[in-house]
């Protein structure tokens, strides 16, 4: 059973997103206040994604199966997102200041190396988002997602498919 291997389980979601060839696709963040944010439906259905909204599926992904996903914001727009084997009650969201960064206990992956054509394999991309992480400079914030459930912070409310887009109700 793949569950039982939480990093292999991880691997496979990994392996069958980039099988799923969804391309990159970059927003153009000039004169916005907020990102537009495409849910895990519309990702799959459109097959593109920016590495936000890929790191928000493999979350998901990782979510329903258990593994206490969790994602990471650089300053400068890199998104991680990954999981801790580690079972201890964490807050919902920590803020890491430059150069405070130690995410030894976290199996991450970088949002952007999950499009369509990036050719890393699953232990690459987890060294080299460890690696950056390691060198970086900036401000990391952490958001805990099973912290978040247990406090009752909940996924979106139901939604509603009308006309090819959801809605919420």
């Amino acid at each position: 059973d793949s569950l039982t291997d939480p990093i292999d389980f991880s691997q496979q979601v990994y392996d069958r997103i980039k099988e799923l060839r969804i391309t990159y696709f970059p927003e153009d963040y000039s004169g916005k206040t907020a990102l537009p944010v495409r849910l895990c439906e519309k990702v799959l259905k459109d097959k593109f994604a920016n590495s936000f909204e890929l790191s928000l599926l493999f979350a998901s992904v990782l979510e329903k199966n258990n593994l206490s996903p969790v994602l990471l914001f650089g300053e400068k727009g890199r998104v991680y997102s990954g999981f801790s084997l580690k079972k201890e009650k964490k807050p919902i969201v920590e803020v890491f200041g430059k150069n405070e960064h130690n995410f030894d206990d976290y199996f991450l992956i970088d949002g952007n190396h999950l499009p369509y054509g990036s050719n890393l394999s699953f232990d690459t991309a987890l060294f080299q988002a460890k690696n950056a992480l390691k060198l970086s400079d900036e401000r990391i914030i952490l958001l805990n997602i099973s912290a978040a459930r247990a406090h009752r912070i909940l996924p979106l409310p139901n939604r509603i498919l009308d006309k090819g887009d959801y809605i919420f109700s």
